[in-house]
């Protein structure tokens, strides 16, 4: 038995069943259904880093982004 902080797709199917249970609801982080994956910086092409760029400062100014 453990306490643990996971992402909501990744226990959806758990809580449906039943097999999990929340604690602490009141207090959960709002969702941000939001990642920006992209490949090791060495291989990134000025276009995907411009786009990242972009992106995460765009998301940072309407979200709580952490990264």
């Amino acid at each position: 038995m453990g306490c643990g902080q996971f992402l909501c797709y990744q226990v959806e199917a758990l809580l449906a069943t039943g097999k999990l249970k929340r604690v602490l609801g009141d207090f959960e982080p709002a969702p941000s259904p939001i990642h920006v994956v992209y490949p090791n910086a060495r291989l990134l092409s000025p276009n995907v880093r411009a786009f990242v760029d972009f992106a995460v400062a765009r998301l940072r100014a309407n979200h709580r982004l952490v990264m």
